[in-house]
Parts: structure tokens; C-alpha cells; sequence
């Protein structure tokens, strides 16, 4: 994946050294035109993340998925790549190399995710839009809800 030329997000810290980390994010629509968004502690995100050794995009959003919303994702159609700068409070930083996709759960019955601090809520697509922590992920929104107005 290139990532030279797409939006980048966050506070880049001039001398520290970012680590790339390459990921794979949802924007999943309900019946109701709800958004999909995954609470860990006080905050929201898309669900997916990062790619495990060689896993392609497909891989990391079924595992993620079921990780986080005890449901696997499937893939609908890409919407962009970006990049997210960020800082964990241990003080390591990445550069999260974002590939986004409008997705959709699988049919299956829905498990207890494997993450027990993650909580699947679906947001109207302003509440998505304002709770959402990570510019990337915003901007992923902002996509999808241009493509289908």
C-alpha cells in the first residue's frame, strides 16, 4: 500500500519517530442507517485494526470483528487510505496506516467478542461523526455518507 499521497492525521511530533503500523477499518451501516462503532473504556472507533504478520485487509476485518463485536466483517468496497498519527500512554507512537472499507457483518450468529472491554453501540451517522475519537476515522465516515447521498 502507498500512503505517500493520502491525508494524514494528528500531531506529528518533530524528532520522535513513528512506528508504521498497518490496519484495516470498517464503516458498517444498520437496517437503520446507524453506524457501527466499537467503545473501549471512554471512546469511540470504527471497528478493525491492526493487520497481524501477512494478513490481507479481508483477514484483519473478519478477525477484528469478531474480536471486538463478536461478528465477523466482511468487505463491501474500499473508501481510501489515511494515515493517523498516535501516542499511547506508555509513550510508543505509530503511524497507523489506515485502509478503510464500507463493510458489513456476516449472517452468522453473533458471539460474545473475544475483547471483553469493547462494546458494539450503532450511533446515527451525526452522533458517529462527533463521538469518534480518531480524525482518520471521521474522515472514512465522511466518505461513505458523500458516496451514498
Amino acid at each position: 500500500m502507498s500512503f505517500a499521497t493520502t491525508p494524514h492525521f494528528g500531531q506529528r511530533v518533530k524528532g520522535v519517530v513513528y512506528k508504521d503500523r498497518p490496519g484495516a477499518y470498517a464503516v458498517i451501516r444498520d437496517e437503520a442507517g446507524r453506524i457501527a462503532v466499537v467503545l473501549t473504556g471512554k471512546a469511540y472507533f470504527l471497528p478493525g485494526g491492526g493487520c497481524d504478520n501477512s494478513e490481507s485487509c479481508e483477514q484483519t476485518l473478519a478477525r477484528e470483528g469478531l474480536e471486538e463485536c463478536g461478528r465477523s466483517i466482511l468487505v463491501v468496497r474500499e473508501l481510501g487510505k489515511a494515515v493517523q498519527y498516535v501516542s499511547t500512554r506508555s509513550g510508543k507512537h505509530y503511524a497507523k496506516q489506515c485502509a478503510y472499507f464500507e463493510g458489513k457483518f456476516d449472517n452468522a450468529p453473533v458471539r460474545k467478542p473475544s475483547e471483553p472491554d469493547n462494546v458494539l453501540h450503532f450511533l446515527s451517522p451525526a452522533e458517529a461523526m462527533s463521538q469518534l475519537v480518531l480524525e482518520a476515522d471521521r474522515w472514512a465516515l465522511s466518505r461513505l455518507l458523500e458516496s451514498t447521498d
